[in-house]
């Protein structure tokens, strides 16, 4: 057995993350009611306060998205709800905190030379050998405006 173990085979899925998912999708169909009781239980097992579904489209995502910040912080997912949500980049680029040599916080040191404001970063790359074999039915015209 103790040559069997392939730590890189492990998926984690945890429950609060099916049931903040359930929370965005009843949201999304414009539900706040089943969107705010999915969200609020995930809240009230952290025993915090329920959220209101008063609170309109935009915030009560917010809430959404705060608390999945929350509840599944450290598991490595974050970065593609970023990507989903198409707000990776501005997250990105607002919260780095890496003065550059001159002291200011404008070129993020050399965030801007790592993460390129392409709009096609919104989207993951289909691999080339999948569009081969796709017969080029698959692509990003994205990724193809920039050379990527």
């Amino acid at each position: 057995m103790q040559y069997t173990l392939d730590s890189n085979s492990y998926k984690f899925f945890r429950f609060a993350g099916a049931l903040l998912g359930l929370a965005e999708a009843w949201l999304q169909k414009g539900d706040h009611e089943m969107a705010c009781a999915y969200l609020n239980e995930v809240r009230s097992r952290a025993g915090l306060d329920p959220i209101s579904p008063a609170l309109d489209m935009d915030e009560l995502l917010g809430e959404i998205r705060d608390e999945n910040a929350r509840e599944l912080f450290g598991e490595f997912q974050r970065k593609f709800d970023l990507v989903r949500w198409g707000i990776w980049y501005d997250q990105v680029i607002n919260h780095a905190t890496y003065p550059t040599s001159s002291g200011t916080k404008e070129s993020h040191c050399d965030i801007y030379t790592h993460v390129q404001p392409y709009p096609c970063r919104e989207y993951y790359p289909i691999p080339d050998q999948q569009i081969v074999l796709s017969n080029y039915n698959l692509s990003n015209p994205e990724y193809d405006k920039y050379g990527l």
